[in-house]
């Protein structure tokens, strides 16, 4: 069987490529050195604070990614007949840097990635979409999926793969919090401190494409 004929059509989305636009804006605005503690939306750059995920189809080096794999059912008329196979999302914790300060970005509970990116059919038979092509099959077959149907036809796929990559500007809804650590930022004679963001149950962390809007000179920041 060749690669080929794993799929019919496939859909790539690179975060950060041509179509990106603005994300959703959830919390107030502010810059990083003047948020209170609360929910609140913060801009700037991303950096990594160690070894990076490699993201699964496009062998591209990120802090998260999200990647969404959904097959065409024939016979479903629910949502167009497409049915979602494989919803894969990881991340490692990473700082998020304006021009006032940094804010580290807690990845280790509720996430989301809303960002919107550059998107492009890939033919099945195009040779240069072999390796990716490869890497879905591996990722399928790892998770206990068939690339054939019972009936020995290859399987109508569509996918989407979303990273957060190194120096890539973003923008990050979640719940700021100060915490005391002796690598943080000492604001006069008080402990040095820095400024986390998390996500919780009620509030997943958000992290999504800049804002078009200037951010907010003021503090931020509200009661969760």
């Amino acid at each position: 069987m060749g690669i080929g004929d794993i799929v019919d059509y496939f859909l790539l989305k690179l975060a950060g490529g041509l179509g990106a636009g603005r994300g959703p804006e959830r919390h107030p605005r502010a810059r990083i050195r003047e948020i209170r503690d609360g929910l609140v939306r913060v801009t700037g750059q991303v950096w990594s604070h160690g070894e990076l995920l490699c993201a699964p189809v496009s062998g591209r080096p990120c802090v998260a990614f999200h990647v969404l794999v959904e097959e065409r059912l024939p016979f479903r008329t629910q949502d167009n007949g497409w049915t979602v196979l494989l919803d894969l999302q990881d991340a490692r914790p990473f700082s998020v840097v304006d021009d006032s300060g940094q804010a580290t970005v807690d990845t280790s509970g509720p996430m989301e990635l809303a960002l919107k990116g550059m998107r492009g059919p890939m033919p099945r038979f195009d040779p240069a979409n072999r390796a990716q092509l490869e890497r879905v099959k591996r990722l399928l077959e790892s998770r206990g999926f068939a690339t054939r149907t019972s009936l020995g036809l290859p399987r109508t796929l569509l996918y989407e793969e979303t990273i957060v990559a190194e120096a890539q500007r973003v923008s990050v809804d979640g719940f700021g919090i100060h915490e005391v650590t002796l690598d943080g930022d000492r604001r006069g004679p008080r402990e040095p401190e820095r400024v986390v963001l998390r996500g919780t149950p009620d509030e997943p962390l958000l992290i999504s494409d800049p804002s078009e809007v200037p951010e907010a000179t003021g503090e931020g920041g509200r009661g969760g």
